[in-house]
């Protein structure tokens, strides 16, 4: 299993049809018990989680794309998905009954086809134990903790004298290897609005404009080697390009942590089903 952004996680039939299409009947009960429109204040949580009953609510569908938000394009991605299991919850797949809160749940669980062989060039960045978790993002805004970002995203273009230009922003690359930058963590207005506990905030500002861009949805934000966020977008400031300063928005892992327990990942595996995808226009049954 892999995570990535829900709004990735593309269904057959929304290739068919190019549309949302709601997710499974079976869901547990759903309640929005996190206040909307209230400023976070010193003594509150940093991390409020919906009211929900966690029994099953992670539903299993055939991926024919992940990785990329729009299903008529390809991505490196594509070749690795198998099936992918999306909570209850994921804005992506049901707006209306999360209140548009789309990137604050917005996190997948990915099959994929094979196992990844580790080595010198692949390496896992793990979760932290459930029971730590919360603390490690408290403790990462805490000290606005400079992060790993890496992603198979767009590619600012360089102007012919190699820098970036404020023109190049209109013109993006598909990169040949995988992307990095690093990015501190400090969450402001800029980012949540004063209302969202579940989104972690980045910053870059360096001497070369780093920004995330499409197709960088459901890449990790890791930190001290933990992974602690899904990447859901970034976003522009107010001169944002002259001053080589950009925002981006993660879910964090700990707001979903109930969804990827062991016992989640028993239940997936034991409803997973044979479905198979396809390679270079090729069949292959999934493992």
């Amino acid at each position: 299993f892999v995570l990535t952004a829900c709004h990735c996680l593309v269904t057959e039939g929304w290739i068919t049809t190019i549309s949302q299409n709601e997710p499974p009947e079976f869901q547990p009960p759903y309640s929005h018990d996190r206040v909307k429109n209230k400023p976070w204040t010193p003594g509150d949580p940093r991390i409020r989680r919906k009211g929900v009953v966690v029994k099953s609510t992670i539903h299993t569908l055939i991926t024919i794309f992940a990785g990329h938000p729009d299903a008529r394009k390809r991505a490196p991605q594509r070749r690795h998905a198998s099936n992918f299991f999306v909570h209850h919850l994921c804005g992506g797949k049901n707006s209306s009954k999360v209140l548009n809160d789309f990137e604050e749940i917005d996190i997948g669980l990915l099959r994929t086809c094979f196992p990844f062989n580790l080595d010198r060039h692949v390496r896992l960045a793990p979760l932290k134990p459930r029971n730590a978790i919360d603390l490690h993002l408290n403790q990462l805004q805490e000290r606005a903790a400079t992060c790993l970002f890496v992603g198979w995203g767009q590619a600012l273009e360089k102007a012919a004298k190699g820098v970036i230009s404020e023109e190049s922003l209109s013109r993006t690359v598909t990169p040949d290897i995988l992307q990095h930058m690093f990015r501190y963590i400090q969450c402001n207005k800029d980012c949540t609005y004063d209302e969202r506990t579940c989104i972690v905030c980045s910053r870059h500002h360096g001497e070369k404009l780093a920004i995330t861009r499409h197709g960088d949805s459901g890449s990790p934000l890791i930190c001290d080697g933990f992974v602690t966020a899904v990447h859901s977008r970034g976003i522009g400031a107010a001169g944002w390009f002259s001053r080589n300063y950009t925002i981006a928005r993660h879910t964090a892992v700990a707001c979903v942590k109930d969804f990827i327990s062991e016992t989640q990942l028993s239940y997936l595996r034991s409803v997973s089903p044979k479905h198979y995808h396809y390679i270079n226009g090729q069949p292959v049954l999934t493992p």
